[in-house]
């Protein structure tokens, strides 16, 4: 059993909001299973075309398994059995590759999401950050934009949204050409 966190619902809707309000279509999905999850992040990605943009936003508990690889907790997850009960980033990782929409972000505001890419336990950002670009399919773009380091916590704050998912709806709000630069100065 999981601490509940305070934050994700009301970091979602937020996101709903901040995104709806421009040109994007949201589908936001909170208090799911795992099976659910995965279902819907397979056909999220798969659903993609040629000339899209496809963000898919997490915000929930990040755990570490015995081998160190990232999940993501949900509803019916266990901290005993997180390969079986909880959505491995190694799974969301191998779907946005598989992706068919021409770019392709994931914005993850969980505990532990450096090291989202591929679930990799690289040395270094900058070697993940190769492992991600070497890996992603020829002519297509995907980015990752976590809230902590390969080793460190997220936190919720003391408001109504976590810390970074305040700083990210902010960056959007504020409108004009929004970058992983941009974002990351909020």
């Amino acid at each position: 059993v999981f601490d509940r966190l305070r934050a994700p619902a009301a970091d979602v809707a937020e996101m709903d909001h901040v995104l709806s309000s421009g040109r994007y279509r949201v589908t936001p999905v909170v208090g799911c299973t795992n099976e659910h999850a995965r279902r819907a992040v397979s056909e999220f990605f798969a659903a993609g075309a040629s000339g899209e943009l496809n963000l898919l936003y997490i915000s929930t508990h990040g755990m570490l398994d015995a081998d160190g690889e990232l999940h993501f907790v949900l509803q019916d997850s266990q901290s005993d059995d997180l390969a079986g009960t909880a959505l491995a980033a190694a799974f969301v990782y191998e779907r946005m590759c598989a992706g068919r929409a021409t770019s392709r972000l994931v914005i993850l505001d969980t505990c532990y999401s450096g090291r989202f890419a591929g679930g990799l336990r690289a040395k270094s950002a900058t070697e993940s950050y190769a492992k991600l670009a070497k890996d992603a399919p020829d002519g297509r773009g995907m980015g990752v934009l976590t809230s902590s380091g390969e080793t460190k916590q997220s936190f919720e704050g003391d408001g109504r949204l976590s810390l970074f998912t305040d700083a990210v709806v902010a960056g959007i709000a504020a409108g004009g050409r929004v970058t992983f630069d941009s974002l990351y100065a909020f």
